[in-house]
């Protein structure tokens, strides 16, 4: 249950930190998953077929949604100490589908950027800070198991603070 509390708030404290908006996080089972984060809906200027599609605003919208679906698994890996081997299913199909559409439907480009963003988002969830907000979260999912994004993001800002 620490594993899963770690993974979703790896989820939540990439979402604060990339300015994604959620609703929630929580480690309560269900039919498909032991926890989720439940981000906000898609803005309006990132729907491609939108009449207030901006192209620049979207890319930049995807790439840290990518960041948010990447971050469970790192923060996971990160506290466990390995890779891990699967429970990270849909978050990589998220991620891959974005970074398809951000590189025009060419998986090698794709690939490379979703190689690029694990990284960059590894080194950003795993410094000092931020890893403080992912185990004080966890901390506090393990004994209240939901939370609402405005408890969750007063943990997380507390807990970036700390030295």
């Amino acid at each position: 249950m620490r594993a899963t509390a770690i993974h979703e708030a790896g989820h939540a404290v990439m979402a604060h930190l990339q300015r994604v908006p959620f609703r929630y996080v929580s480690i309560v089972p269900d039919k498909e998953t032991l926890g989720h984060v439940r981000l906000g809906e898609w803005p309006q200027w990132a729907h491609p077929e939108s009449s207030q599609y901006r192209e620049r605003a979207a890319f930049d919208w995807f790439e840290r949604r990518i960041r948010v679906d990447l971050a469970g698994q790192i923060a996971e890996s990160y506290h466990l100490g390995r890779r891990l081997r699967f429970g990270m299913q849909h978050d990589n199909s998220n991620a891959g589908d974005a970074a398809l559409h951000l590189c025009r439907g060419v998986e090698e480009t794709a690939d490379a950027l979703l190689k690029w963003l694990y990284l960059d988002t590894r080194d950003l969830l795993t410094a000092p800070p931020a890893w403080a907000a992912v185990e004080a979260l966890a901390t506090a999912l393990m004994e209240r198991r939901t939370m609402k994004a405005t408890t969750a993001r007063s943990m997380i800002r507390l807990a970036l603070r700390v030295p």
